[in-house]
């Protein structure tokens, strides 16, 4: 695995993203998968909504979209059901 790249502090935005966006606590901490493979990187937790509104622009996913594209001309997947999931390839 240490032949592949991903983009630059790519898995600490993704994070980021999982805590700005989702509850958790002492009883009920969050989870999230890191899984590494030929296919890629990814990324998934279960969906916990915050019970306040966070105020977001979208721009973190976005900008790492972009990235990507510019970098190796390649795209990320997002799935949004019950869990979230961002796959990153390689």
């Amino acid at each position: 695995m240490n032949q592949y790249l991903i983009p630059p502090a790519s898995l600490q935005l993704l994070i980021e993203n999982v805590v700005k966006h989702n509850q958790g606590n002492i009883d009920n901490p969050l989870i999230v998968k890191i899984i590494a493979n030929a296919d890629g990187v990814v990324v998934t937790h279960e969906k916990r909504p915050k019970k306040s509104k966070v105020t977001s622009l979208g721009t973190g996913l976005q900008n790492l979209k972009s990235r990507l594209a510019l970098l190796a001309n390649k795209v990320i997947q997002i799935t949004d059901t019950d869990s979230f999931t961002v796959k990153l390839p390689l």
